[in-house]
């Protein structure tokens, strides 16, 4: 028999789970104890909020406005290009250990959506 070859990992949650300080495989079996009824939702959580922090800090519009309504969507903004999911993944690749935890923290409130009419 022979052995199956490792997993590649998508990059970005290579990122989620470094910046947790854990490996990918540690941090599947980690979201899968937190949330229990979808082990990605901690991954989609921190990578959106780290979406929403990188078009912030290269000047475009947020996803929805203080009034949530839709944004620009990346590719509507001229960031559908390869260059700039290469540019976020490099910021992604940059972040230090512990950025962001907050946001993907089990129990943690919305107060975006609450705060919409």
């Amino acid at each position: 028999m022979t052995k199956a070859p490792p997993q590649a990992w998508n990059p970005r949650y290579a990122n989620y789970a470094r910046v947790h300080g854990k490996t990918p495989e540690e941090m599947l079996a980690l979201d899968g104890e937190r949330w229990p009824g979808g082990k990605m939702c901690g991954f989609v959580l921190w990578n959106s909020a780290r979406v929403h922090e990188w078009k912030t800090l290269v000047g475009h519009p947020h996803e929805s406005d203080l009034h949530g309504r839709p944004g620009k969507s990346f590719a509507a903004l001229g960031m559908g290009g390869p260059n700039d999911h290469e540019r976020y993944d490099a910021w992604l690749a940059a972040l230090p250990v512990g950025h962001g935890l907050e946001d993907a923290s089990p129990g943690k409130r919305d107060d975006r959506a609450r705060d919409r009419p």
